[in-house]
């Protein structure tokens, strides 16, 4: 018989989520300091023993819930029941396929569809890339930031605390910001960073600067952390295309909905 329990131990919790960091790189860049206070993490024990792990991020907007179960584990029903006495009324959600039907009684879903999680395996790729155009940026670029996920990238996460690492990067026209990329998680300690926020303006596409920008964020990235990884929509093909190019390769299929609870 399991049960739910607070994991308040780092260490407890870097062991866990170390076992594949290259799947779990939200997880574990968010034990870094900087993420760290925002965090909540709950685990299922059997016989003394933690068995799985779910971490709810409330450093931004809706919480996010991250839980790694599987639909085929014995466990999994019960951790995900416990689960609902727990999150809140309203959270977003990372699942595994099927897990999503453990919550169907008490939540009303929004999916957000099926996602990959893409690893960096050739980062050799981007070495010869031209990226002389493109520029670091900094707190100071805050407003064209915000000007272009406004018009190319509406209702996408963005923490500017991020831009205090120094890898956000961009292509500008004149005094317009038209193309970007970013990070959502980043931890030299933890060895991980997850790509996010990649967008270029509408009006500029398809004149290669998303490559540029990734390529320069990826040779940053690389002279910090080895485990670089990203996650992107399973039916978005341009992107996936464009990000195996650049040296990644699919490693996991998740799941992201909205929950509301019912009643």
């Amino acid at each position: 018989m399991g049960r739910l329990i607070s994991v308040h131990d780092k260490k407890v919790v870097e062991t866990f989520v170390m076992k594949d960091p290259l799947a779990n790189v939200l997880a574990i860049g968010d034990l870094d300091d900087f993420f760290w206070p925002s965090t909540v993490w709950y685990g299922w024990e059997e016989e003394g023993k933690l068995i799985d792990i779910a971490l709810l991020y409330v450093g931004a907007g809706m919480p996010v819930l991250l839980c790694f179960a599987e639909v085929n584990d014995a466990h999994t029903k019960a951790f995900c029941e416990a689960l609902q006495t727990v999150i809140p009324a309203n959270v977003y959600t990372h699942l595994y396929p099927g897990v999503d039907q453990y919550f169907a009684e008490n939540y009303r879903f929004v999916p957000h569809g099926r996602h990959y999680k893409m690893a960096l395996a050739h980062p050799e790729s981007v070495k010869d890339i031209n990226v002389s155009a493109v520029n670091q940026l900094t707190m100071d670029d805050l407003e064209a930031i915000n000007a272009i996920f406004t018009a190319a990238y509406p209702g996408n996460f963005f923490d500017p605390r991020m831009l205090e690492t120094g890898m956000y990067f961009g292509i500008w026209e004149g005094d317009q910001l038209v193309s970007v990329s970013g990070i959502h998680v980043y931890s030299e300690e933890y060895d991980v960073v997850c790509i996010g926020n990649v967008t270029t303006h509408p009006e500029f596409r398809s004149r290669g600067y998303a490559k540029k920008v990734m390529a320069r964020l990826i040779q940053a990235l690389q002279q910090k952390v080895d485990n670089i990884a990203l996650n992107v929509k399973a039916n978005n093909t341009p992107a996936i295309k464009a990000y195996e190019k650049l040296g990644f390769r699919v490693i996991r299929e998740y799941d992201e909905y909205e929950f509301y609870r019912k009643g």
